[in-house]
């Protein structure tokens, strides 16, 4: 009884520690995969950013309301305040055009 337990012993510390060694290693690898992945997911996120303000910008612009509100979506809730304002507000492109002048 003594042999086996003395063997189970072995067997327990050397899984333990090459297991340790292999969490180790596989953790240091994550670490290294998500570091590298940081840089692309600030340029993607950017990308998304300008092309959203693009959108709007051409949205702003067909309704006849300044193109620059698009900006707002760079301020924090500055979607939901676009999105009331092309909602709720009058769209200059829809407005009846004035009449012509009398003729004189």
């Amino acid at each position: 009884m003594h042999t086996f337990q003395s063997l189970l012993a072995f067997f327990q510390d050397t899984d333990s520690s090459s297991a340790t060694t292999a969490a180790a290693a596989a953790e240091a690898n994550i670490q290294h995969i998500i570091l590298g992945m940081i840089p692309f997911l600030i340029l993607f996120g950017l990308a998304c950013c300008a092309f959203m303000i693009f959108l709007y910008w051409r949205i702003f612009s067909k309704t006849g309301m300044s193109p620059w509100l698009s900006l707002l979506l760079l301020v924090p809730f500055g979607s939901l305040i676009m999105q009331c304002i092309l909602a709720f507000g009058d769209w200059p492109a829809l407005q009846p055009p004035p009449p012509p002048p009398p003729a004189a």
